[in-house]
């Protein structure tokens, strides 16, 4: 049974000619070359070769609390702590008696755990990123990973100065 290409073909067109369907059919993949891109062909096209490495890329689906190589190199991490350490320098000088930012950064880890849900979060910060960079620049990198730590420790010692129930 031959397929039926009647949803392209109009009526009044001529069966006879030869290869008809092979001309529908080009005209039918000419119509879909045309039309707009979508708005996830332009982000694939953006992100494609942004030049992150095939190691910080988290590729393939991960068990259940699985042990994973850590994506970011040791060099990486000293120079992300490194910047870290100049920004507490900068924002939060009058802290620098008060808190540690030494302590605040956890030491680096060849092999880290893995779950599926942090595996799924690690997966949409890396996209965000990687949007950021082809939007904005490059950003720095530890902004996420010290500041939480940073900005809860300042605030637990705003409340030791100055309870509530003194005020």
């Amino acid at each position: 049974m031959k397929r039926t290409w009647g949803f392209l073909i109009a009526k009044r067109y001529n069966y006879q000619f030869k290869n008809f369907y092979a001309t529908v059919i080009q005209r039918a993949y000419r119509n879909y070359k045309k039309r707009p891109e979508s708005l996830a062909k332009q982000i694939w096209k953006a992100v494609r070769n942004d030049g992150t490495p095939d190691r910080k890329k988290f590729l393939g689906i991960l068990g259940y609390y699985q042990k994973v190589k850590n994506p970011e190199t040791q060099e990486e991490y000293v120079i992300a702590c490194e910047e870290f350490y100049a920004y507490f320098r900068k924002y939060y000088s009058k802290y620098i008696g008060i808190i540690n930012p030494i302590k605040l950064t956890p030491p680096y880890e060849e092999y880290v755990y893995c779950s599926s849900s942090r595996w799924i979060e690690a997966k949409k910060h890396q996209l965000k990123r990687r949007l950021n960079r082809a939007t904005y620049g490059p950003t720095p990198n530890f902004s996420g990973r010290f500041l939480l730590e940073l900005l809860s420790t300042i605030n637990y010692y705003h409340i030791r100065q100055m309870p509530v129930w003194h005020a």
